[in-house]
Order: structure tokens, then C-alpha cells, then sequence
């Protein structure tokens, strides 16, 4: 699943999508060329110094990573795919071809690496200290979305739920621009993910996870929780929620705590009598 769903990513890289696909600004990279230039280093130790100067500089670091023609350009193909005869044996790789496939694990690495999360065709920053979080939302008078799960976004065995998200929620467009331009994102694990080992007995081997849990809560810039949406989500109902959470979020942060704490009480109350309605209707159809 995840070499199909990198293969994917880089299709979508190497159709020039890497600044087009999510809006990504087209800021320079002048100020990390140093460190982006590290971080696609073969050596594991100087990418580890790169890649930690880009995430220490937050969201910018990240923007400025995908950017760098240094970066994307071991993205782009060599040459055109031929189709191969049937039963032809494929023609062995070229020593650019190695380099280049070299090259762009380390870029899909460094991706991940700087934005905090596992298979990150989205090109999301997560913040994983809530405090940073917080001193970043009020700089940019932005609502944190703080996403509570099983296990860590960072890693492939993350809970069912996060490995959804990550791979097919937050890709979609209009989730990704409003995770990137409306909120300031968080992520804290609970507890570790059980995992289960499944041996076949004739050498085959599977580790998987044997569960799924998370809810994504949407805070104000002091870490108060002004909405939350438990469980999964489809991009539509999911665009909506953040939308509707934003709004709240913008028509109470002016408002003194206890008109604030009246208008989203009321504001809550209405969202269960009408959730609790439409499964009322559901359980009768």
C-alpha cells in the first residue's frame, strides 16, 4: 500500500504538480539553501542536521524544502517509460536511474521527516508540542486543529484511522488548502497502537495494527476546545466541520469568557439535537 501510494505521490510530482497540486507559495529558499541541501544529503547524519533546521523553522522550513530546485528536481523522470513485450525481461537500471530513485527516497524522507507525518503527499507541517502550537496560532490569529490518536502520524503503523487520513483524507485539495492557509495543526499521541504479528509459517511475515481510534479537536489559539469531530470522515463532511469550526473560532475570540462560553454552549447544543434528529431519521429509513 505505501509503495502505491508513493508511486503515486511521484506521478503526481513528476506531472509538476509539486507546487501547483496544494497551492504550495512560491516563496524562496534562499534563507535554508544550506540546510535543504543537507537534508538530501546521502549521508544519514548531516540529512538528520538539514532536515532538523527546516523543522525547527516551522511551516517556512517545510515551504521552502519543496521550493528548492535542488530538491525536486531528482523528482522529475530521466526519460519516457516504454511499454515492455510480453514476457520481455525488464532492461536493468541505469547508474542515473539508481541515483535518481536514491534521490527521490531521500526527498519523500525529508518530507516526511520535516512536516511530521508519514506519507506526506499532502505537504503538511504538524506541530508536535502543543505550546508551539498555541504561540503559532497567535501569531497568525489562526484555530489549531489538534489531532489525539493511537500511535504517531510520523510512523507507518500509526491506528487505522491516522493511516486513513494521512493517505486518502488529507490529500484530497480542499482539505489540504484548509489544513494549510486556515489552521495551525497539532498532533499528540494518547497511547501506543496494539499491533498484532501474523506468521504464515512459510517465511511470509505481516505486522499490522489491530485498531483504529482518533478525533481531531478544534482549539483556539489558548488551547481551549471549541469544537471536535471523533472518528472518521469523508473529505466533504470533514471540509465542513473545519469550515463550521473556524467560524466559530473567529465569532468568539473577541467575545469576554462568559459570552464566549454561553455562545458555544448554545452553539453545541443545537449540533446534538440536530445530530440526534438526523439518526432518529436514519434508524427509521
Amino acid at each position: 500500500m505505501r509503495r502505491l501510494f508513493l508511486a503515486t505521490a511521484f506521478g503526481l510530482l513528476a506531472c509538476g504538480t509539486v507546487h501547483g497540486q496544494f497551492g504550495l507559495p512560491q516563496t524562496g529558499p534562499q534563507p535554508f539553501q544550506e540546510a535543504i541541501s543537507a537534508a538530501m544529503d546521502a549521508d544519514p547524519a548531516v540529512a538528520a542536521r538539514g532536515i532538523k533546521q527546516l523543522r525547527d523553522a516551522g511551516p517556512e522550513g517545510l515551504q521552502a524544502f519543496l521550493n528548492a530546485e535542488s530538491a525536486v528536481a531528482p523528482l522529475m523522470p530521466t526519460k519516457p517509460v516504454a511499454p515492455r513485450a510480453e514476457g520481455a525481461k525488464p532492461e536493468p537500471e541505469t547508474v542515473a536511474e539508481i541515483e535518481a530513485k536514491a534521490k527521490r527516497a531521500r526527498f519523500t524522507r525529508a518530507v516526511d521527516a520535516v512536516g511530521a507525518q508519514c506519507d506526506n503527499v499532502s505537504r503538511l507541517y504538524w506541530y508536535t508540542d502543543l505550546e508551539s502550537a498555541k504561540a503559532a496560532a497567535r501569531k497568525e490569529k489562526q484555530p489549531i486543529l489538534s489531532m489525539r490518536m493511537l500511535g504517531n502520524l510520523n510512523e507507518e503503523l500509526s491506528c487505522a484511522n491516522s493511516r486513513f487520513f494521512r493517505t486518502t483524507l488529507y490529500p484530497n485539495h480542499q482539505v489540504a488548502s484548509l489544513l494549510r492557509y486556515q489552521y495551525i495543526l497539532h498532533w499528540e499521541s494518547v497511547r501506543p497502537v496494539p499491533k498484532v504479528t501474523i506468521d504464515f509459517g512459510d517465511g511470509r511475515v505481516i505486522k499490522t495494527t489491530l485498531t483504529g481510534n482518533s478525533i481531531h479537536y478544534v482549539l483556539d489559539s489558548e488551547g481551549r476546545i471549541i469544537d471536535a469531530l471523533p472518528g472518521l470522515y469523508g473529505p466533504a463532511a470533514f471540509v465542513r466541520g473545519l469550515e463550521t469550526g473556524r467560524d466559530m473560532y473567529i465569532s468568539t475570540r473577541e467575545l469576554p469568557e462568559w459570552e464566549r462560553a454561553e455562545t458555544l454552549r448554545l452553539y453545541h447544543q443545537t449540533a446534538a439535537t440536530k445530530l440526534l434528529t438526523e439518526w432518529q431519521q436514519d434508524l427509521l429509513r
